[in-house]
């Protein structure tokens, strides 16, 4: 066998017992935690991350954040409040725009705050593509 295969065969199995070591944290994260309590703790530490991005690399390129909102009224007043939060912790001091999508533009336009630059309606926002894209009823959900 040359060099070649084997150092492949190498990286085939290192990533394949990379892969098990997180299936295994995963699996004891949901054996002790509540799905809602994972899904916190993964959201926490996106967040985190983002924060600990430098800033020089963030001032060079807007980052292109997309939060879609489902739900009626009474959610768009409740994720909007969750947006304020986020914004003060995470965006205040970096380079970004959001792009909010909702049913109702007219709505959204009316009540969202103004750090938000654009808005859509949600069929168009499914077209589009962001650095961040969050889908929001009531808690926040990473799309991608």
């Amino acid at each position: 066998m040359d060099s070649g295969k084997i150092k492949e065969l190498q990286r085939q199995l290192d990533a394949k017992k990379q892969a098990e070591y997180i299936k295994d944290r995963a699996e004891s994260y949901f054996f002790r935690y509540s799905p809602m309590q994972v899904f916190t703790h993964m959201l926490s530490s996106l967040f985190k991350s983002l924060s600990f991005l430098p800033k020089r690399s963030l001032s060079h390129k807007k980052t292109n954040i997309g939060i879609l909102i489902e739900g009626g009224m009474g959610d768009l007043i409740i994720d909007l409040n969750w947006l304020c939060y986020f914004h003060k912790k995470y965006l205040e001091n970096t380079n970004f725009s959001i792009t909010l999508g909702f049913n109702n533009v007219k709505m959204l336009e009316h009540f969202a705050p103004s750090f938000c630059s654009s808005f859509m309606d949600k069929k168009h926002f499914a077209k589009q593509s962001f650095d961040l894209e969050l889908k929001i009823i009531k808690c926040p959900q990473v799309e991608y």
